[in-house]
């Protein structure tokens, strides 16, 4: 990562820089190996205790003062146009976030194009709707107004939670204009033999169900887990029993509504 910044043709930017506790030796020579770097650049160094990714990316944003965030992992690499593309599209725009398209594949160097072993990650942009479902509402590097950032309260501090897709989600879900760059500007770096979490797909969603179950009124909070769990196919016990939950409030309201319904007058 650190490398492809150097190589941004877009220069007016500032770099924060947050190790969250990393916990080898090696790692932690190599940061500090970094300072004179950093120092010549006016790039900025944090370190804290192991705090979790929200945390950690809520901390630079504190510390940078330029009027757009952007985040990027460490195992992302940007191409040399990507920030310089962002501003621009920025520029034109408007937009309060903005995302793009990304390549991921395994192993320590980028491929030169797409290859068997890479596949496109294609943000949704703003489709609430589809979110519930499949919540790439942005790609893992974006960018947005630090007025927005602040507005929907940065990142979630729990560990347990997508940070990237809980951010995005409230973007989208408050009102904001994200728009995606129809183009591929960066590589994810996906280490061979990575687990999947869709073994433990609907326990990791949770947080974002809820913010979907604030959008509706308090009977229907629950359609949110219904529609995850139908169109997903879940068949824990926490669903169905979910699902269940569902079933009685729709009853309820139905039998609520029949009741607040005026009398039709007698007949004469």
């Amino acid at each position: 990562m650190l490398a492809s910044l150097r190589a941004q043709t877009y220069a007016a930017m500032e770099v924060v820089v947050v190790d969250d506790g990393s916990p080898s030796d090696e790692t932690r020579s190599y940061l500090t190996a970094l300072h004179q770097d950093f120092a010549a650049r006016n790039w900025q160094l944090l370190r804290q205790e192991s705090a979790g990714p929200g945390i950690a990316r809520d901390r630079a944003a504190r510390a940078a003062k330029g009027s757009y965030l952007l985040f990027a992992d460490d195992h992302h690499e940007l191409l040399p146009h990507t920030l310089d593309t962002f501003a621009r599209a920025a520029a034109h725009s408007g937009a309060d976030a903005l995302s793009c398209v990304s390549i991921e594949s395994e192993g320590d160097v980028a491929p030169p194009g797409l290859s068997g072993s890479s596949r496109l990650i294609i943000p949704l942009g703003p489709a609430l709707a589809a979110g519930l479902i499949y919540p790439e509402f942005s790609g893992p590097v974006y960018m947005l107004k630090r007025e927005c950032y602040d507005a929907i309260g940065g990142f979630p501090p729990e560990r347990e939670v997508d940070a990237d897709w809980e951010l995005t989600l409230n973007v989208v879900a408050r009102g904001y204009n994200l728009h995606v760059i129809p183009e591929a500007l960066v590589w994810c770096r996906k280490p061979a033999g990575a687990r999947s979490h869709s073994g433990n797909r609907f326990a990791r969603d949770r947080s974002r169900i809820r913010i979907y179950e604030k959008m509706l009124p308090f009977e229907l909070r629950d359609l949110a887990s219904l529609g995850f769990v139908r169109l997903s196919r879940v068949a824990e016990d926490a669903a169905q029993q979910r699902l269940r939950k569902v079933a009685a409030s729709l009853e309820q309201l139905r039998k609520q509504r029949l009741a607040e319904r005026p009398a039709k007058p007698e007949a004469t």
